[in-house]
């Protein structure tokens, strides 16, 4: 009871500090902080050892670039269909239609 585990993933973070430079997607100073202002030198304070709690932290990906079907760069297209190319290597397809 009353132990907790964290993990944080950056993906293609590089070997920088997040937060500081390089990688935004979080602050490692402010997440490290809030992870260990948990614990006391008794461990883990206000700590109900029956009680069991998951939680998942989504943070918002960063835009690489945003591209046309044929792959070329663009910014903002109406009509056309868009793919958003995040640093984590997702791809989101968008489509703006104007009346």
């Amino acid at each position: 009871g009353c132990v907790e585990v964290l993990e944080l993933k950056v993906i293609n973070g590089g070997h920088d500090w997040p937060g500081s430079f390089g990688n935004m997607d979080i602050s490692a100073s402010e997440e490290i902080w809030r992870f260990v202002s948990k614990f006391n030198l008794n461990g883990l304070i206000d700590c109900d050892p029956t009680f069991i709690q998951t939680s998942s932290i989504k943070f918002k990906p960063q835009v690489l670039k945003v591209v046309n079907v044929l792959g070329k760069e663009v910014n903002h297209l109406i009509n056309q269909p868009m793919f958003y190319i995040y640093k984590d290597g997702t791809v989101e397809k968008k489509l703006f239609i104007s009346k």
